[in-house]
Parts: structure tokens; C-alpha cells; sequence
């Protein structure tokens, strides 16, 4: 599996802990027990978090790992870089930094272990408090808004083309000035017909996930923060005909 591919998941890891409001209010424990109401969750192709737990000083993601798409040994090859893009996704969203705090002030670090579905093989990458406190002070891994969208953009060109079912393609996607812009790759027998009928229901659908789903914390912040919307634009494989659907960032 490519490293980029594996960073772009624990981007969606991290992301679960940045997702917890108000966290002044709470403990680490009461945030991991928040997280487990809503585990297990997929997170990505072949990536499932199962449970979050406190153990040792250290906030710990269990992980499993579908083997088909992602072999416990591509993980641990790439620890070192793993470490620091988490960090980086971490300190590089505002929204982080009560969490950021409250693991230090305790002197927490954060641990994710994967565990392979089939073989049971595991692999644990492990930031210990001294890596969180000197990476949260280095200013080379601070993302702005902006660096952090491009990022997510970046990463999640490795899962791309992605069917979304038998007519429906994720073919691309990429950052304009003013929008995220997703676009879906449609075959020629799907009626774009339905699309349009269904406009308005999907964008409610879309905003309600952004706003509720934990997993797309960071990139929400990242967009109002951009004064960023979505764009999905859904086009005939044909080249012929498609349909757009923005939603602003006003919306979100």
C-alpha cells in the first residue's frame, strides 16, 4: 500500500478526537468513552476503528485492518512518516488545541494499533508526550486552512478512481479558489434525470453528514475557515451532459 494512502487514514483517525465539542468540559476518559458510542465506525476502504481507550498514559486507537486492501506490514514500514503527517493533521487545525492541551497537561500521548482482520498480525505506532509536545512547537508542521484542504485533497487522490456503486464514479478531485470540487463519473445508462430530482434532498444530506460525521471534522473547519464550499459535479463517462450541486460555505 502506498504511504499517502495510509496517511489519508489516520488523518480520518485523528480526526475523531477533533471532533469532540467542548472539550474543556470533559477527560480524556470521557472522550474516549464518547468516541466508543459511535464505534465501530468505517473510517476508509479496508479500515475500521473498533474502540478508543485510555491505558498507560497514552489515548489508544484500535484499529482493524481488512487484509484484502491493506497488510499490517505496509503499516509498519512507514512509521517514522506516519508519525509526523498524524501530528502535523493534529496541531494544524485550530480546533485541536484544547485536545492538544489537555494531552499534555497530563503528560498523554497518543497510540494506534492496527490489528489484521485475517492473520492477527499488529502493528502499533506510538507518540509518546515528548514527540506530541516537540512536534505541537515546530513550527514546519503547522498547516494553515488553506495547506490543510490541499492535504486532504492530496491524500485522497490515492484512493481515487472509487465506484460508489455500479454506475456511479468518484473520478477526481481538486481545490479551486472558491470550492472542493468532487467529481463523479456516471455511466451512460444511469438517467442524470434522477440526479436533478433529487438535487435539493442530497445537498440537506450532505450538509447534515459534514456537520454530524466526526471523520470530517478537519476538513469542515478547514473550509468555513477558507470561506470554502463543495462543489459534486456528475458527468456522463461520454463526456456529454452533467450536473453540478455547491453547497457554500454559508451552509455548512
Amino acid at each position: 500500500m502506498k504511504v499517502k494512502k495510509f496517511l489519508s487514514i489516520l488523518l480520518c483517525l485523528v480526526a475523531m478526537a477533533a471532533a469532540q465539542a467542548q472539550l474543556e468540559e470533559y477527560s480524556i476518559s470521557d472522550i474516549a468513552e464518547a468516541t466508543n458510542a459511535q464505534l465501530p465506525m468505517k473510517m476508509t476502504t479496508g479500515i475500521t476503528l473498533t474502540h478508543v481507550s485510555v491505558e498507560d498514559g497514552q489515548m489508544v486507537y484500535l484499529i482493524s485492518a481488512d487484509e484484502k486492501y491493506l497488510t499490517v506490514e505496509s503499516i509498519c514500514n512507514n512509521k517514522d512518516e506516519a508519525m509526523e503527517n498524524a501530528i502535523s493533521v493534529l496541531i494544524g487545525n485550530g480546533q485541536n488545541e484544547t485536545l492538544i492541551d489537555m494531552l499534555l497537561s497530563q503528560d498523554y500521548g497518543l497510540t494506534y494499533k492496527y490489528v489484521g482482520d485475517n492473520t492477527g498480525n499488529t502493528c502499533v505506532i506510538e507518540i509518546s508526550p515528548s514527540d506530541l509536545r516537540r512536534m505541537a512547537d515546530d513550527p514546519a508542521l503547522q498547516r494553515t486552512p488553506r495547506q490543510q484542504l490541499e492535504f486532504i485533497a492530496e491524500q485522497s487522490q490515492a484512493s481515487i478512481p472509487l465506484k460508489v456503486n455500479d454506475y456511479i464514479t468518484i473520478s477526481s478531485l481538486y481545490l479551486t479558489d472558491r470550492n472542493l470540487v468532487y467529481v463523479y463519473t456516471i455511466d451512460d445508462e444511469f438517467p442524470l434525470q434522477t440526479i436533478r430530482q433529487n438535487m435539493e434532498q442530497s445537498r440537506e444530506a450532505v450538509i447534515q453528514q459534514m456537520k454530524s460525521s466526526p471523520a470530517e471534522a478537519v476538513m469542515l473547519s478547514a473550509l468555513k475557515e477558507c470561506r470554502m464550499g463543495i462543489s459534486f459535479v456528475f458527468a456522463r463517462a461520454s463526456g456529454k451532459e452533467q450536473e453540478e450541486m455547491t453547497i457554500t460555505h454559508k451552509e455548512l
